[in-house]
């Protein structure tokens, strides 16, 4: 038997071993508690941070709606612009207006009213600012089933048979597709796109026009030989998406390669009565009203120009159009309030939207269209003035080809901003 020591003895023993689990208990507790808080205060902290980034981001937009708000108000004929939050605004024409453009599909007449968000219409056009709107030999190598699908649908576009084969493909196409892209962002400094409203015939714009080093026609316009700078016409015929008006195809083709697009002939203004065309008679293929208040959008974030005889003595205010540095501000914040940073967070720059790449085929690849070769566009056809030397592109050229590591951005599809195909070509062509 044990004494009354021992027995004692084992007591303190037998209450240390019911106390043990207890202090690991209470340890771990204050453990987890203590990580808790950290855990808490870290969260907090981030989600603090990320508020006044967001904050900071919808501010940006805002001052933006602001200038825009001002510019469509000085600029507008008559247009009022109504901001409903950061991203969307409403263009409305003045109650007078006469909406006499019939929808023959839905039945009503053209609102006077059209909702836009600037941060998409942002993030769209300061795309085509870097990137080729032509349809290419290059584009269909590096597009997944470029050649069997995509080049297909454009095919029966062009009213030609199915192409069954790459090579029947590349017989048919190989006509009208330039090799890789014939011209680069900032190739020319100005751009004329020309349409056919009947306010053409109100003012003369053509030795304006003609000074532009680029004047883009469509729809079968007629133009003089004897032009001192280089003509490109759209025929109607639209090489990518059908769905859209070749006027637009022309802004997006003209931003592509110019620093400064100005508009003639698009002038659809509060009051009108008929739309004309000053060469024919008018199609009514577009709602007149929604056009007109899309490109004064386009004007007021800094994508275009509209000149318009009915603007007060054809002074043109280009003061309210906000500053690149504002538009890039909002470009940026436009991006992250999108969630468009989130799948690509180590860049917002050019390349991370790049859901296909590929390299070109040839180490020397060619680089065309440069301003001194309008008497070679003049006399002969169209794959003999693809090839052009480095240096004679402008300096503006050849510092963003630099810039962009000899990558030629093309669009997948549609408007989506996160899909573009990128080629990336030798920078060996410098030498």
């Amino acid at each position: 038997m044990l004494n009354w020591r021992e027995r004692k003895e084992d007591m303190k023993g037998a209450k240390r071993l019911h106390q043990r689990p207890l202090v690991l208990l209470l340890v771990s507790s204050a453990l987890v508690f203590l990580f808790g808080i950290l855990a808490a205060q870290y969260f907090l902290f981030s989600g603090i941070q990320n508020y006044d980034a967001n904050k900071k981001n919808v501010k940006t937009l805002y001052s933006l709606q602001k200038q825009v708000k001002k510019c469509v108000q000085r600029n507008g004929l008559g247009l009022m612009a109504h901001i409903v939050d950061h991203c969307k605004l409403v263009l409305a024409y003045p109650k007078g207006t006469n909406s006499t453009w019939y929808n023959e599909q839905f039945k009503f007449y053209e609102p006077l009213e059209y909702p836009f968000d600037i941060c998409e219409t942002i993030l769209l056009w300061e795309q085509y600012r870097n990137m080729t709107t032509i349809l290419t030999r290059e584009y269909l190598d590096a597009r997944p089933d470029g050649w069997m699908d995509y080049a297909a649908k454009r095919i029966a576009q062009l009213g030609m048979d199915k192409c069954y084969n790459r090579t029947l493909c590349e017989d048919y196409l190989s006509m009208v597709l330039p090799s890789t892209a014939p011209f680069h962002p900032r190739q020319f400094k100005t751009c004329a796109v020309v349409g056919n409203s009947g306010d053409l015939l109100k003012n003369e714009f053509g030795p304006e026009i003609d000074s532009h080093d680029v004047v883009i026609r469509d729809n079968e316009a007629p133009v003089n030989e004897e032009l001192p700078n280089p003509v490109y016409l759209f025929q109607g015929v639209v090489l990518r998406r059908g769905a859209k008006g070749t006027g637009i195809k022309s802004i997006e083709l003209a931003l592509s390669m110019c620093d400064i697009v100005d508009m003639y002939g698009f002038t659809v203004d509060p009051g009108y009565t008929e739309w004309t065309r000053y060469f024919s008679s008018p199609r009514k293929g577009h709602n007149p009203l929604q056009g007109r208040a899309y490109y004064q959008l386009l004007e007021c974030l800094g994508v275009i120009r509209i000149h318009s005889p009915m603007r007060e003595q054809r002074k043109q205010d280009w003061s309210v159009i906000p500053s690149r540095a504002m538009i890039n501000r909002a470009l940026i914040a436009a991006m992250r309030l999108s969630g468009f940073q989130n799948e690509h967070p180590d860049s917002v720059g050019p390349f991370s939207s790049c859901k296909v790449w590929a390299t070109a085929s040839s180490k020397n690849a060619p680089i065309s269209g440069s301003p001194n070769m309008s008497l070679v566009r003049r006399s002969s056809n169209y794959s003999k003035w693809e090839l052009l030397n480095f240096r004679d592109l402008r300096d503006e050229a050849r510092a963003h080809y630099r810039t962009m590591k000899g990558v030629t951005i093309y669009k997948l599809d549609g408007n989506k901003l996160n899909d573009l195909v990128c080629v990336k070509h030798p920078l060996e062509s410098e030498a």
